[in-house]
């Protein structure tokens, strides 16, 4: 009986040690009108499928620095229907991917001041099909970006009261 109680306990833990929390959760609409659900799970890998269907994929990270750990996450639709994934991770570097690709691609800092701190992270695409990644710092400041143009603009807030 004693056995038996260990082996269960012994299960428990270990089932409990390969589970994981959805850290992160971003949702998008393919240009058929596919839905498709993206997640970041506690171990930073990143998953995303069709919510109608039980298949979910894991995103390659094998491109994103050792020990990496993602702080934000966003998604969009390019209008080819191609998906992008944008992550922030806790040192503040921003990467972009199409997640059926290996290949991440860091975003340049350029325009960004000294030491900024990532507060909150969206994404979204321009009709004229520019993507823009934009960002709040920890000192309230909103800033923007396209991706491949590799300079980041800061939005002024005249008038406008923050912290």
């Amino acid at each position: 009986m004693k056995r038996l109680s260990v082996l269960l306990i012994s299960i428990l833990v270990a089932s409990m040690a390969y589970c994981q929390d959805i850290k992160l959760f971003s949702t998008y609409v393919k240009p058929t009108g596919e839905s498709r659900y993206a997640f970041v799970l506690s171990d930073n890998s990143i998953w995303w499928g069709d919510p109608t269907e039980d298949q979910w994929n894991q995103v390659s990270t094998s491109e994103l620095p050792a020990n990496f750990s993602i702080k934000h996450f966003s998604t969009y639709v390019k209008p080819t229907g191609a998906s992008r994934y944008v992550i922030v991770l806790s040192d503040n570097s921003i990467w972009w991917a199409d997640p059926n690709d290996t290949q991440w691609v860091q975003v340049s800092a350029e325009g960004l001041p000294a030491k900024f701190n990532v507060k909150e992270l969206s994404t979204y695409i321009k009709p004229n099909g520019e993507s823009r990644f934009c960002i709040v710092l920890s000192d309230n400041t909103i800033w923007w970006a396209e991706p491949n143009n590799a300079q980041w603009v800061h939005v002024l807030t005249t008038g406008v009261k923050t912290k």
